[in-house]
């Protein structure tokens, strides 16, 4: 598209006009960085503030300077399509500086991208710092793969957004010339992070197999990556990113990155989905972790109380909370009210149901006005939009309970007696300095799956795991049947008094699944002088329903493991004398 600038005065004057407005409040707007201020990159700022400044009153009144200058070259038949008004306007006042410039105007631009601006404001500002990015960086050669005829190749096979500034990486690269020194990674907006050398690298089978059969002879440097980048400022763009490397001669290549996958639920489990043995503690440490810690506090950020229904007259002063999870699994919840309601103790218990879906609750309410009515057992159930996991459901429970003990309860544990409720609760009075308490837990053919957690390491160097006692054993074996201290007990039925639950840190919602949240709070309430017990008179069913697709759930057992001993490595021997 022909582009026809207007008069060389009239647009000297327009540009006169527009930098001095933009010396006072439209560049402060763009939150850029006052040390790197000077006349090339006010120019740049310049460029890109009147290719954003709209057509509108607003606009006028609030510089109109800045407006009457963006409308002269609408008006002269600059192109109004906003990316390539923008690389124009660069290509006039910066293109012709030295690279060194160029990065440096680069740099100062990317810090326009704020969290402060709308959605649809920071998608259309990310495209147009692209447009600027690929004006003014340095070009490398493209990268090529093919084995035996390239020496040289990068490919970025993901780009996983952590949040608006974290990202995730994975990746390969190979020079069968001269050893890798530099491994730049460019954001869509032009943040340049030097990544070299990746905080994890190793043999890519695939890879090597590729370039084995080429057999060049030539030694090759180079590998698959991961790596976590931190970039000082917010980035949204989907596409657009891109990476370069040089070697010690001073050559290298570059290649674009794919699409970046930003769903946080969905960027959690590919993260999880994609870990392989071996993963040694440093890619953990410095990579994984910190990723899975970010998408979890996001997760449970995102959780909020949609709604909360009441049914039936809740008790006015009630012993025990009991929180249940239904993780979306509204079919259980009336098998649980059956049991309920022959218990007069239960139906005094203030029982908060809470659901990950404010679209089912509205279908659940008629059903469960009718059961409460019918088996004249009271509860709540709360509506939660946004958030997933067992940790966040429990959090949202406890915040609205009311009583001073708090039971921990699963969706599929069902009482296999009345009298369970107050057996727990006096045991719990009478016995001083119980942290948390735990009960029998049965499968339905009445062999054991929980009789009190201890604490054990399969091998040297192997993360502690949490193993039930007497695991698949009869209910009736001697040794399950003698109430005493443990490590810890499952959430499944834990019963703990809201004080304490509260001063040791609630449930971290670190871990995936709701797997290890159990333990981990347990071994929080030990190390508080508290002690955990088991209680072998009290029964019930518990029919373990995981929430997630098994693969998904080994590969978080796994992670769950790493972050348990990362956390208590150490305090795990002491606790357990």
């Amino acid at each position: 598209m022909a582009l026809h600038p207007p008069p060389a005065e009239q647009q000297e004057d327009s540009w006169n006009a527009t930098l001095a407005e933009l010396r006072g409040e439209e560049i402060s707007r763009l939150n850029l960085p006052p040390p790197e201020r000077d006349e090339t990159t006010d120019a740049a700022a310049t460029a890109l503030v009147l290719v954003q400044v709209p057509s509108t009153a607003d606009a006028a009144s609030r510089s109109p300077a800045l407006h009457q200058a963006a409308q002269g070259h609408s008006r002269s038949g600059v192109a109004a399509e906003p990316r390539v008004e923008l690389e124009e306007l660069l290509r006039r006042l910066v293109s012709s500086r030295d690279q060194a410039t160029r990065n440096r105007v680069l740099r100062f631009l990317s810090a326009a991208s704020s969290e402060e601006r709308g959605l649809a404001e920071r998608i259309l500002l990310s495209t147009r710092l692209h447009a600027a990015r690929e004006l003014l960086r340095e070009r490398l050669p493209a990268a090529i793969v093919a084995p035996g005829v390239e020496p040289k190749a990068l490919v970025l096979d993901q780009i996983l957004a952590v949040d608006a500034t974290t990202f995730l990486l994975r990746g390969w690269l190979r020079d069968e010339d001269a050893p890798i020194t530099s491994l730049v990674v460019w954001s869509p907006e032009g943040h340049a992070v030097e990544a070299w050398p990746p905080a994890h690298q190793y043999p890519r089978k695939d890879v090597e197999t590729a370039y084995a059969a080429s057999a060049t002879g030539s030694p090759s440097f180079g590998s698959g990556f991961t790596l976590l980048l931190e970039l000082d400022h917010p980035s949204y763009w989907k596409r657009g990113w891109m990476a370069q490397f040089r070697n010690a001669a001073g050559d290298g290549v570059e290649a674009a990155g794919p699409t970046v996958l930003q769903d946080p639920g969905l960027v959690r489990d590919t993260v999880l989905d994609t870990l392989e043995p071996p993963q040694d503690d440093a890619v953990f440490a410095a990579c994984i972790a910190p990723a899975v810690q970010r998408l979890q506090r996001r997760l449970a950020a995102e959780a909020r109380v949609a709604a909360i229904r009441q049914f039936g007259e809740g008790p006015a002063d009630p012993v025990v909370s009991v929180v249940v999870p239904l993780e979306r699994r509204v079919d259980l919840l009336e098998h649980q009210i059956v049991c309920f309601g022959g218990d007069p103790a239960a139906r005094a218990a203030e029982i908060i149901y809470v659901l990950e879906s404010a679209e089912l609750a509205h279908e659940l309410a008629p059903r469960a006005a009718g059961l409460s009515e019918l088996y004249e057992v009271p509860f709540k159930i709360l509506a939660l939009a946004g958030g997933i996991g067992w940790a966040s459901a429990v959090g949202a429970g406890a915040s609205v309970a009311t009583a001073p003990l708090l039971l921990l309860l699963g969706r599929e544990v069902f009482p296999k007696t009345p009298g369970w409720l107050p057996a727990m609760t006096e045991l719990h009075h009478q016995q001083s300095g119980i942290g948390a308490l735990g009960a029998k837990l049965l499968y339905e053919d009445d062999t054991i799956q929980h009789a009190g957690v201890h604490l054990t390491r399969p091998g040297p160097g192997s993360p502690w795991e949490a193993r039930s006692y007497h695991k698949g054993l009869h209910r009736g074996v001697p040794a399950a049947n003698v109430t005493r201290r443990v490590a810890a007990v499952s959430g499944a039925c834990l019963l703990v008094r809201r004080e304490d639950y509260e001063r040791a840190g609630r449930l971290r919602g670190a871990f995936v699944g709701g797997d290890q949240e159990d333990v981990d709070l347990c071994l929080r309430l030990q190390a508080a002088g508290l002690e955990n017990w088991y209680l072998s008179e009290v029964e019930l069913y518990h029919l373990e329903a995981p929430p997630y697709p098994r693969l998904s759930l080994e590969r978080a057992k796994r992670y769950n493991l790493w972050l348990q001993g990362h956390l208590w490595n150490e305090l795990i021997p002491r606790l357990e004398r």
